[in-house]
């Protein structure tokens, strides 16, 4: 039984730990920051029995470029029906929980309706006894601070992890590397559990953070070329720095890419990884007991990148690792407006990945066919490419859904074949205000 005497035990082991003084002399933070850990701790162990569990089991993978997850403090005393008994363990100790609460940053890893939605559907999981897991990207600044300056808004970076934040936990040993022609880096995860609303259940969103595969160049630093030497760190910092960087120079644009590839790639390498931990090379289950959706157009490049690590790393034959990528994937929509789908120019997937995009072409290719074995005529399959949708299409998921429509008809994999959703990477990207390339 969880009581104030063990809360207040537990904070103030905490403070002596990490802050090397008594609780009298913790500041407003520290005292947050002791709590939050204590919370962290209370929920270690069912946190652990529940991922456990959901490795037996069929599960769904959650990938989003954002999660608007809000305060964690709050939301786990509710959720783990703890506010009552730490309300009355940190009055004892001289603080009053509002308070604290107040201490919290809200972490900086969404922005918007797309966001929350995703947040939302990992709480409603994890109440619902779920097995789901989120993957997104630990940004430094997700999210911007907003003034009113001589009458117009002015934007500042929101940093909001210049202090550590208790509630996300690296995970070294589950590092992976990510291959791009012209540079590799590491993506290292941070976990952060995902409690429910009066149950034991607790999920993981995974957020994944980019670090060099060399720190910098030691002799550059040597010869006193110090910005030279570490112009690498500073590429793959950028990864992660922002959510949404600014697109409108091809720079932006190929960092734009390089950032959503960061994070799909190295969610699907952990996903296979855990299969041929326990299946070894045998992939006939995979999609019997994974699920992966795809939270708007940000993730679509999953699909020909699980390709790639079925057919180029596990040697499984085209054919089948076709069929078990449409049986995985599942799509989000959040527009019926063509104009709004991300759209990318063909040679920035041939500048970062070039297998990568020799893959989607084949894809396209086949589904061409496809569609042409149905009988439908090139001049439908053009109109089908009206958004300058010439070159790459995404028909490789089982079902597609709409953000807006709870009614939407149950998705089944002929259903999804008849409505394909179509990506594009041949025009500029939404709303930039490009041109479209022919």
């Amino acid at each position: 039984m969880i009581t104030t005497e063990l809360i207040t035990d537990k904070i103030a082991a905490h403070i002596r730990a990490e802050s090397a003084h008594p609780v009298a002399n913790a500041s407003p933070f520290e005292f947050w920051r002791a709590l939050s850990r204590t919370i962290v701790e209370l929920m270690a162990d069912n946190w652990n029995q529940s991922t456990h569990v959901q490795l037996d089991g069929r599960r769904a993978h959650y990938l989003s470029a954002e999660f608007l997850v809000g305060r964690a403090l709050l939301n786990n005393l509710v959720n783990l029906g703890l506010y009552e008994v730490v309300r009355d363990a940190v009055s004892q100790m001289g603080y009053e929980l509002s308070e604290l609460e107040e201490q919290e940053i809200d972490p900086g890893l969404g922005n918007g309706g797309l966001g929350r939605l995703a947040a939302c559907f990992l709480d409603s999981s994890a109440t619902h006894n779920l097995p789901v897991t989120g993957y997104g990207i630990l940004y430094r600044y997700g999210l911007f601070k907003q003034t009113i300056e001589d009458g117009f808004q002015k934007e500042y970076p929101d940093a909001w992890k210049e202090r550590e934040y208790p509630f996300i936990i690296r995970r070294d040993q589950e590092k992976v590397l990510i291959h791009y022609k012209d540079i590799d880096v590491y993506a290292v995860p941070y976990d952060m559990p995902i409690s429910g609303y009066e149950t034991k259940n607790i999920n993981t969103l995974r957020l994944w953070a980019a670090e060099p595969a060399e720190e910098f160049d030691f002799n550059l630093f040597n010869s006193q070329r110090f910005d030279d030497a570490v112009i690498e760190r500073n590429r793959v910092n950028d990864i992660f720095r922002v959510l949404y960087p600014n697109d409108t120079s091809y720079d932006g644009k190929v960092l734009r890419v390089r950032q959503q590839y960061f994070f799909v790639s190295a969610s699907l390498q952990t996903i296979v990884r855990q299969h041929v931990e326990k299946h070894g090379t045998d992939f006939s289950t995979f999609a019997d007991e994974n699920v992966i959706q795809l939270n708007d157009t940000h993730p679509v490049i999953a699909i020909p990148e699980l390709m790639r690590l079925l057919t180029e790393v596990y040697t499984v034959d085209w054919a089948a690792a076709w069929s078990i990528t449409r049986k995985t994937f599942a799509y989000t929509n959040h527009t019926v407006m063509a104009e709004a789908l991300e759209k990318w120019d063909i040679g920035i997937f041939q500048f970062l990945f070039p297998w990568i995009y020799a893959i989607t072409e084949r894809i396209h290719h086949q589904f061409c066919e496809e569609m042409r074995s149905r009988g439908m005529n090139d001049e439908k399959i053009r109109y089908m490419h009206r958004s300058g949708m010439a070159r790459s299409v995404w028909p490789g998921s089982r079902c597609t859904d709409h953000s807006l429509s709870m009614a939407w008809p149950r998705c089944t994999p002929k259903f999804s074949s008849r409505i394909p959703w179509l990506i594009s990477m041949r025009s500029g990207l939404r709303n930039s205000g490009t041109k479209r390339t022919e």
